[in-house]
C-alpha cells in the first residue's frame, strides 16, 4: 500500500515536470534520489532540468551531485557556480555550501572571511548548521576576530534548535571559561541529541546521569547510556562501563567483565583504560601478558600523538612495569604529553625534578610545573588537584 502511494506521488510529479513546473522537477529529482525505487541518475536529469528553469532547491542539490562525485564526475567549480545561483534566490543551505567551499577552498580560493558572510545570511534565515559553523569560526578566529563569548552564544543558538555537536561544544566553552549555563538546559539539549543516536552525546548525558548534573542521579540510567554510546565506538563509554563492573556502581561488581570493557575501550584507542587492563591482572598468572599488551597499546596511542598515552607509558618506564625502568625516558614522555596539554603529566614532572629522577632536582622547575598542572584545571582530576596541593605544600615548608 505504502509502495503505491509512493508510486502515485511520484507519477503526479512526473506529470507536473513534465508540463515545464521547475519546482516539481527539484522535487521529482529528490524522490527519485531519496525513495524506492531509487533512480538517482534520473534524479540528476530532473535537477538539471529545473536548475536551469530557475528552481533553487534543483540548483541546490545539482551542486551536491557535482560535490559528492556519486552519479556526476566531482567538479568544484560547477558545484560552486550553482550553489551561487540558488544562494542568490535566498537558499540557506546553498549559503551553508557555500561557506564550506570557502573554508576549504574548493571550486575556488580559500576565503574564511566570505564562508563568514555566506554562513551569516544563512544563520539569518533560521539554518542551524550555519549557526554551529559561525560557533567555530568565532572559537578559532578564522574569517572572523577570535571571540569565545560570541563563538558560545551561536553554539548555543544551534544547540537549542538540536545541534548535538553545538551542544557539546557550548559545554565545553561553558566549563573551560566559566560561563554561565544552565545544567537542566544542558541536559535537555544532550538527552535530545541522545535519543537521536548521537554517541558523544550518551556519553555525555550518561556522565551527567552518573553525577546527577542537571537531572536526577541515576547509575542505573548512567550505565544504559553508556552501553549506547559503546555500541557506537566509544571509547570513553567502555572505559566507564568498566569503572562501574569494577567498584559495582549502579550494577553487581564484576571483574571479568570490567576487564572486557576496559579491552574494547583501550582497543579503541583509550589510553587510562589500557592502563586499568593490565592493573585488573596485577597478582595473577596472566599479569606479564596483560602488561605487554597494555605497553603495545600504549606505543600505538602515543605514536598518534595522543597526550594520555604519552604520560601512561612515561609512568610504565617510570615504573620499570612490562618495560626496563627509563627515568630519563620517562621524563621525555612526560614532556611530549604535557605539550598536548596532559595536566597528570605536568605534575609527574614537578615531581620529578623534587626527586631528581631523570633530571636535575630543582625546587624552582618543580614549582613551575605544579603551577601549570593546576592551571590546567578543570583537565587536572580532582584528586591530582590535591595531589599538586599537597606537592606544592611540600616545597614550601623545604623553602622551595
Amino acid at each position: 500500500m505504502a509502495t503505491k502511494k509512493k508510486t502515485s506521488k511520484r507519477a503526479r510529479l512526473l506529470a507536473k515536470a513534465r508540463a515545464g513546473d521547475a519546482a516539481a522537477q527539484g522535487q521529482l529529482g529528490w524522490n527519485l534520489y531519496s525513495e524506492r525505487p531509487e533512480r538517482k541518475r534520473q534524479a540528476v536529469l530532473w535537477w538539471r532540468k529545473g536548475a536551469h528553469s530557475g528552481n533553487a532547491r534543483a540548483q541546490y542539490f545539482l551542486g551536491l551531485s557535482y560535490s559528492g562525485g556519486a552519479v556526476l564526475r566531482r567538479d568544484f567549480r560547477k558545484a560552486r557556480a550553482w550553489y551561487e545561483r540558488a544562494a542568490a534566490q535566498g537558499h540557506a543551505p546553498a549559503e551553508v555550501m557555500l561557506g564550506l567551499a570557502c573554508e576549504r577552498g574548493e571550486g575556488g580560493r580559500r576565503d574564511n572571511r566570505r564562508a563568514h558572510g555566506h554562513y551569516l545570511r544563512a544563520a539569518a534565515a533560521g539554518d542551524v548548521h550555519a549557526m554551529h559553523k559561525l560557533g567555530a569560526l568565532c572559537l578559532a578566529g578564522r574569517g572572523v576576530r577570535k571571540n569565545v563569548r560570541r563563538a558560545f552564544d551561536w553554539f548555543r543558538k544551534a544547540a537549542e534548535r538540536g545541534n548535538a555537536h553545538a551542544a557539546l561544544e557550548a559545554l565545553e566553552i561553558a566549563e573551560e571559561h566559566d560561563l554561565e549555563l544552565d545544567r537542566r538546559t544542558a541536559a535537555r539539549w544532550l538527552q535530545a541529541a541522545a535519543r537521536e543516536g548521537h554517541a558523544p552525546a550518551q556519553l555525555r548525558f550518561g556522565r551527567m546521569l552518573y553525577y546527577g548534573q542537571g537531572v536526577s542521579r541515576s547509575r542505573r540510567q548512567a550505565l544504559r547510556w553508556y552501553a549506547r554510546a559503546a555500541r557506537r565506538g566509544e571509547s570513553g563509554a567502555w572505559f566507564n562501563m568498566g569503572m562501574m563492573h569494577k567498584y559495582g556502581q549502579g550494577i553487581a561488581r564484576n571483574r571479568a567483565r570490567a576487564r572486557a570493557c576496559f579491552e574494547r575501550a583501550a582497543l579503541l584507542g583509550h589510553a587510562q583504560a589500557a592502563w586499568e587492563f593490565a592493573d585488573s591482572h596485577e597478582g595473577e598468572r596472566g599479569y606479564r601478558r596483560a602488561m605487554r599488551r597494555t605497553v603495545r597499546w600504549l606505543r600505538k596511542g602515543a605514536a598518534l600523538e595522543n597526550p594520555e598515552a604519552h604520560c601512561m607509558l612515561g609512568i610504565l618506564y617510570r615504573n620499570g612495569s612490562g618495560v626496563t625502568q627509563d627515568f630519563a625516558r620517562a621524563v621525555r614522555l612526560y614532556r611530549e604529553a604535557a605539550a598536548g596539554g596532559d595536566a597528570r603529566a605536568m605534575y609527574l614532572l614537578g615531581r620529578c625534578h623534587v626527586e631528581g629522577e631523570g633530571v636535575a632536582r630543582s625546587p624552582r622547575l618543580a614549582r613551575r610545573w605544579f603551577d601549570r598542572a593546576l592551571a590546567a584545571y578543570p583537565d587536572t582530576s580532582e584528586e591530582d588537584a590535591r595531589d599538586v596541593s599537597v606537592a606544592l605544600d611540600e616545597l614550601r615548608k623545604r623553602g622551595g
